[in-house]
């Protein structure tokens, strides 16, 4: 018994040293691979700070620099918000978009303060500021005007002119766009509202079309409009029919599938309306050839009793002998092929004499019938003559 357990406990000593060894093997390992890794890295730059030893999603520079821009841009919003119920803001304009930048093009801005432009020598009775006046853009840039004055406008109602008198029109030079601004527009006493793709300037009791929607802004009309396009502008909403022609007879489901995922701006119409099968154009595209015949009705019985020919060409390189063609002659019954190269496809008709004097000769039967594909060369008065000769 004592022998015994002695044996025992000396067999648990030895396995835990062993365990003990491992664990500290494992542990040396680790250490090994951590070192390694770490002068592998060493190899490495990161592009942000341009230290050595790490890459620049572990950068805390780059971490760091990120938060300190975060905390100021949430301290600019801040401040922009308690600036804007201050009395003394500056002149205000939303319209930037540089690409819509035209010079006689004016933009209908809801959003700003008094009618802008670029423009002085369109102004009357100009007048310069003592003190230019801070005129603030959507992108919370800020730009001097140095000066105000009138503008007389001609915009057109359709075909019809409308004379518009544009009081202390802020001048500018910086700006990228004439902006009408609607708030001075209503403070005159005017009314202004949006219908559809047009813009309508309401005085007593008039209305007048004076802008119409171009992309996702409104601009004023300077120039003639057509009536067609004010018709269809002002109405509501096209038919489902219509849209189904405009996107290329697309099906109702896919129509559908647009209109109520707003995945298209403008794209309206009735619910309960539905398409009409009737439309000759989706009817036409489902239309189907029918196939040519797999077997020929018409079989030969007998050598030369019917010849399939045709031409080929003009190849882009000549052969030696300078020919750009060659026209071939199968016999239906037999399959014989006959080739002949031709420079010109004049030349067909004296080949297909050539060939049927050649094999008349050799089987002692007579051509019947010529199979083409009925072009010009096959189609000449010589070849009909020689048809008539032939009995062909």
């Amino acid at each position: 018994m004592t022998d015994c357990f002695m044996s025992t406990k000396r067999c648990k000593g030895k396995s835990d040293r062993v365990g003990s060894d491992i664990s500290q093997d494992a542990l040396l390992n680790k250490k090994a691979t951590e070192q390694r890794k770490f002068s592998d890295l060493k190899k490495f730059k990161c592009y942000y700070c341009k230290r050595r030893g790490h890459f620049a999603k572990d950068c805390f520079k780059r971490k760091s620099d990120e938060k300190q821009r975060q905390n100021q841009a949430e301290a600019h919003r801040i401040e922009s918000i308690h600036n804007s119920d201050d009395d003394n803001n500056p002149e205000i304009a939303l319209v930037i978009d540089h690409d819509l930048a035209q010079y006689n093009e004016w933009w209908i801005d809801s959003g700003a303060s008094q009618h802008m432009t670029f423009d002085k020598n369109g102004l009357h009775k100009f007048i310069i500021c003592k003190d230019p006046l801070k005129v603030k853009l959507a992108d919370n840039s800020v730009l001097m005007a140095y000066g105000k004055g009138n503008i007389h406008l001609s915009v057109y109602d359709g075909t019809e002119k409308v004379d518009l008198h544009l009081n202390d029109v802020l001048y500018v030079p910086k700006l990228q766009n004439k902006l009408l601004s609607l708030p001075a527009m209503i403070a005159k006493g005017a009314s202004v509202q949006f219908k559809g793709k047009l813009c309508e300037l309401i005085v007593k009791d008039k209305h007048y079309s004076i802008g119409y929607k171009h992309g996702k802004l409104f601009k004023l009309n300077t120039e003639p409009i057509h009536k067609s396009y004010l018709c269809s502008s002002n109405s509501n909403a096209s038919s489902v029919q219509t849209w189904h022609f405009r996107y290329g007879h697309l099906g109702y489901d896919n129509l559908k599938l647009l209109k109520n995922k707003s995945m298209v701006d403008g794209l309206e119409f009735d619910p309960e309306e539905v398409l009409n099968d009737d439309c000759e154009g989706c009817a036409m595209g489902k239309l189907h050839r029918i196939p040519f015949p797999k077997n020929n009705n018409h079989k030969s019985t007998q050598l030369l009793e019917l010849i399939h020919t045709d031409v080929c060409g003009p190849m882009s390189v000549e052969s030696i002998g300078g020919s750009r063609y060659f026209v071939t002659f199968i016999d239906d019954f037999s399959r014989y092929t006959s080739v002949y190269m031709i420079k010109n496809k004049s030349e067909v008709l004296s080949k297909f004499k050539e060939f049927v004097s050649l094999v008349e000769n050799l089987t002692e039967h007579s051509v019947k019938i010529l199979r083409s594909d009925n072009g010009g060369e096959y189609e000449s008065k010589e070849f009909a003559e020689y048809y008539k000769s032939r009995g062909i």
